[in-house]
């Protein structure tokens, strides 16, 4: 699953898209701040257009290597239809671009466009602008939830108010199935509630079938947690605490709920008894060779799957809902760019952010192994392919506004401090659902200092 600090090998282009994007922003009116100085900086210092003319414009982007693939087939594709805009990419190693970034952005040659993977760092020093004006002009509020990430309110606090970055893509998690072993106990269609995921779960099992894999060596059973506490408490509810809302906390009846179905789970074997002890990879080739019914993974593994079995083998849906009628739900991240405090040419740079919703550079994020944006219109994809029911299901899980961000980002430190130690020790037995969330709480208290 991807985390802030992931240190799960993937393939090289999903590396940095599977750090979460976030961002923070502040409504326009306020006082402006030099870029690089204590607080947000305002819009743009010249008139808000989208009319980029005809002179020449040359841009540079700043990125991580992991994704130079992609952004260099972006500015192809957006040089195409802009001949008179020229963006160069500049690029440093993937473990030291975020900590770059600050410094790039705020130094002499500050590039026009940077991707940052913790928005709000930048953000609250001035140094990616507000893109309000440029969010009206353009109409980017019809992406809707896609642009949640990269918002922040008056009092810096993430997931709302006003907007610094647009994302390209995203990554995001669900529940892979093998149609062979569903077929073998009668699972003519796949679950859409958690009762009637549950139901499968005991079928597989009576079956001889191990219901669920998951790589818990890394504590990567937390995707299984997560999808039951975005069903029971809800997006809004699991948004406010990974951005760090005044009073949150994730230990609610809703999310010992979750935490409990979790516990029966465990308690009646649906998972591969080795749990604690499997990597991802090892995950990844198992369910690949037919070993287990279901791995709630993202879609990042698509790629791996796809080169190491056969497309029939496999299949995704979206993780079950608290009923019929529950929110459709999905964790994910965004790879999020934002322009310069400092770039000479906003409207051009702008341009290049709203092109990214075009159906030209959606196709390129999509050939990339990525999600593209949802803007209503279909994506090119093969008919009847796990790639189809990816798009598919990232569509109807934004279309219902259940897009969650990653619990292991709430702070930087949780995953390694908390949610590794933690999962496991639920997964071995040693702690209680109660004990568990406690656990958990409490040391996203101490890390934020509350």
């Amino acid at each position: 699953m991807p985390q802030r600090r992931g240190s799960v090998r993937r393939p090289k282009h999903i590396t940095t898209f599977a750090v979460a994007a976030m961002s923070l922003t502040v409504v326009l009116g306020l006082t402006a701040c030099a870029p690089g100085g204590s607080g947000p900086a305002e819009g743009p210092s010249v008139p808000v257009s989208t009319e980029v003319g005809s002179e020449k414009v040359e841009l540079t982007l700043y990125d991580g290597q992991g994704l130079q693939a992609i952004d260099d087939a972006l500015i192809a594709g957006f040089e195409k239809e802009f001949p008179n805009i020229t963006i160069t990419g500049n690029y440093d190693p993937d473990n030291v671009h975020a900590q770059n970034l600050p410094r790039v952005l705020s130094g002499d040659n500050a590039p026009d466009l940077a991707q940052s993977s913790s928005i709000v760092d930048e953000v609250t020093d001035g140094l990616f602008l507000n893109l309000d004006e440029y969010e009206k002009a353009y109409g980017w509020d019809a992406l809707g939830a896609q642009l949640t990430a990269a918002r922040v309110s008056t009092d810096l606090k993430q997931g709302s108010g006003s907007l610094y970055g647009v994302p390209y893509g995203f990554v995001f998690s669900g529940v892979y199935y093998n149609p062979k072993l569903a077929s073998q106990i009668g699972l003519t269609e796949m679950p859409a509630t958690i009762d009637e995921f549950d139901a499968a779960l005991a079928k597989a099992k009576a079956a001889g079938i191990t219901p669920i894999i998951a790589a818990g060596q890394l504590g990567l059973g937390t995707a299984a947690f997560q999808n039951l506490l975005d069903a029971y408490a809800g997006p809004e509810a699991v948004s406010d605490w990974v951005y760090r809302a005044d009073g949150a906390t994730i230990d609610t009846p809703e999310a010992t709920k979750a935490a409990d179905k979790l516990k029966s789970w465990i308690d009646a074997g649906y998972f591969n008894a080795d749990v604690n002890s499997t990597s991802q990879d090892a995950s990844y080739s198992r369910f690949a060779n037919g070993e287990a019914l279901f791995m709630m993974q993202g879609s990042w593994a698509n790629p791996i799957l796809a080169k190491a079995t056969s497309a029939d083998n496999y299949g995704f849906i979206a993780p079950p809902t608290d009923g019929a009628n529950g929110t459709k739900t999905a964790v994910y991240n965004s790879a999020t760019v934002g322009i310069s405090a400092r770039s000479k040419h906003p409207n051009e740079a702008a341009a290049f952010l709203n092109w990214l919703r075009s159906d030209a550079a959606r196709q390129i994020v999509l050939e990339n192994g990525n999600i593209p944006l949802s803007t209503g219109t279909p994506v090119a994809t093969e008919p009847g392919t796990v790639t189809e029911s990816l798009v598919t299901v990232f569509d109807e899980v934004s279309t219902d506004s259940g897009l969650v961000p990653f619990v292991q980002n709430a702070t930087s430190g949780i995953n390694n401090s908390a949610w590794v130690p933690q999962t496991q020790s639920l997964f071995g037995g040693q702690i209680t659902p109660e004990q568990f969330l406690a656990n958990i709480q409490k040391a996203y208290e101490d890390e934020l200092g509350r």
